[in-house]
């Protein structure tokens, strides 16, 4: 997600963003929110980079390493986050 941009599910249980089993699901680059969707998939499911982030009521799963990873300068507000059924390190 690019710089200012907000992505906004109507929540976990109900909206999935589904990636394959490499490269990365969610890519956050500057300051950006995403709230109330499950990311499943992908080597990393959410990575954020350096930036005000915002994470909250997210259901991360089936990551192959990372569910997710925070980047040198990421300064990340989470909130309601759940990581489960990874295959790597969390």
């Amino acid at each position: 997600l690019p710089d200012g941009i907000a992505l906004r599910g109507a929540c976990a249980a109900e909206t999935t963003i589904a990636g394959p089993p490499t490269g990365v699901v969610v890519d956050l680059v500057g300051s950006a929110s995403v709230a109330g969707l499950s990311i499943v998939g992908g080597q990393t499911a959410l990575r954020a980079g350096s930036g005000r982030q915002s994470l909250r009521g997210l259901w991360i799963t089936g990551a192959t390493v990372e569910g997710l990873l925070l980047g040198p300068g990421a300064q990340t507000t989470v909130r309601d986050l759940a990581v489960r059924d990874l295959a790597g390190s969390g």
